[in-house]
């Protein structure tokens, strides 16, 4: 599964919040199965020791505090949040069992029809009515704190992905077929057919819409674009020719534009286009480098920053774009296989992590700050509570970055994934490769 897929409140490339993450659903078929709650321990391993203060900050270095056991059968294991309880589920992939996750502990299992082939990158949490919907080929189950209490199956599709709309409570699901299941609760409310394999959808706060990009088989023919669905509620409002070869979608919290990336102007290697989308309809195109990629959002001030692709596949350059307005090139050169990157809303510095290179891009406007030197690093998350950067590290690291001084790290022993703050109790669980949760407390 492709990193764009997925993505935090990096740019929801999903996009992860702060992180990209560009991204992203009657019946009455009652699920017997709820989960059952673990009364043995479930706790790996304790640390005792204390937590250190970072000199002259107040501030304190965060511990691993436990690793729970996910499943018996190792595995890559991944995540979602119930922002409001507090819980995290946690599922290793190609498994067909859901654990939740209180602090420290494991309080339930779940089971669901199928096995769960991309884990749970690909369900969505619903804030309206406190579900999880966990999209799982041909159903999708609602998860109710520690119950299944729904499974509404897909029929003649396999549902691949999910986006949440928080102001009708609709969850959008959606197949490779083009096939759009809107969800209200537990029940099926609409069907929408697309034309096309839907991908990369993503949600716009300011007027309330689903954005949709379909890509054709053939999309990089002309004859052959890809096309990008605006649906409202139940209905499809407005379709848009997106141009040959998609590279995603990018929304932008501070003026609420949709940027659709494309990968080029014409058919064959040349220039890039970014589509600056208001609404309905096309504000403005962009000529920009080669294959452009979104990378992540500014809120302070609006700038989007994204890279370029050079003709032989290397990501190149790091550029910005203000509103409608090319900045233009911010950081020159090969870059070195960039992930996911993150907006510090302390700060407002943005951090690019370069996992080939071996650094991290520290960027403030349009001002490289520094090159943090860190092994292959992955997936960086804003603490909060102490204002730090976790950065996960495909050696099974993760480092702890204050601005663009790195405090420390801490082994975890196994490839790590996309790390998770917990609002209600201030933990940090890092899913590990090897049905592994490790929790961090600062």
């Amino acid at each position: 599964m492709s990193i764009s897929k997925i993505v935090a409140g990096v740019i929801i490339i999903v996009i992860i919040v702060g992180v990209v993450f560009f991204l992203t659903s009657g019946h009455n078929n009652v699920v017997t199965n709820t989960g059952q709650k673990n009364t043995s321990s479930t706790q790996v391993s304790n640390t005792t020791n204390s937590t250190q203060e970072t000199a002259g900050t107040g501030k304190h270095t965060p511990i691993l505090i436990g690793t729970l056991t996910i499943g018996s059968a190792g595995g890559s294991v991944s995540t979602i949040l119930d922002s409001k309880t507090g819980y995290i589920y946690a599922a290793v992939q190609n498994t067909n069992t859901i654990y939740v996750v209180s602090g420290n502990s494991i309080i339930g299992k779940l089971n669901v029809p199928n096995n769960l082939s991309d884990g749970l990158y690909s369900s969505v949490y619903a804030s309206k009515n406190d579900y999880i919907y966990v999209v799982n080929g041909n159903d999708i189950a609602v998860v109710s704190g520690t119950s299944v209490i729904q499974n509404i199956p897909f029929n003649g599709g396999f549902a691949l992905q999910a986006v949440y709309d928080p102001l009708n409570g609709y969850a959008y699901v959606f197949d490779f077929s083009g096939m759009v299941l809107i969800i209200s609760g537990t029940s099926i409310i609409a069907n929408i057919t697309l034309s096309g394999s839907p991908e990369t959808p993503i949600y716009d706060a300011k007027n309330g819409n689903i954005y949709i990009l379909t890509d054709n088989l053939n999309s990089y023919l002309p004859m052959y674009p890809s096309t990008l669905y605006v649906i409202s509620g139940t209905s499809v409002i407005a379709n848009i020719s997106a141009g040959f070869g998609s590279d995603g979608l990018a929304y932008d919290q501070y003026n609420g534009y949709v940027y659709y990336f494309e990968n080029f102007s014409k058919v064959g290697y040349g220039n890039g286009t970014i589509s600056v989308i208001s609404g309905t309809s096309i504000v403005t195109n962009l000529t920009v480098g080669p294959q452009p990629n979104p990378l992540v959002n500014n809120t302070s001030n609006g700038y989007l920053y994204f890279y370029n692709s050079s003709k032989y596949g290397f990501e190149i350059g790091v550029s910005a774009i203000n509103g409608t307005i090319l900045i233009g090139n911010i950081i020159g050169g090969q870059l070195g296989d960039p992930q996911p990157s993150l907006y510090d809303p302390a700060n407002r510095y943005i951090y690019i992590p370069l996992s080939a290179s071996n650094k991290i891009f520290v960027v403030n406007g349009t001002a490289l700050l520094s090159n943090v030197s860190i092994q292959s690093p992955l997936f960086p998350l804003y603490d909060p509570q102490n204002g730090y950067i976790y950065v996960t590290q495909s050696s099974g690291d993760i480092s702890f970055i204050n601005g663009t001084t790195i405090l420390g790290n801490i082994p975890l022993g196994t490839y790590v994934g996309l790390e998770v703050y917990d609002p209600v109790n201030g933990y940090v669980y890092v899913p590990g490769g090897y049905g592994t949760l490790s929790i961090l407390s600062s």
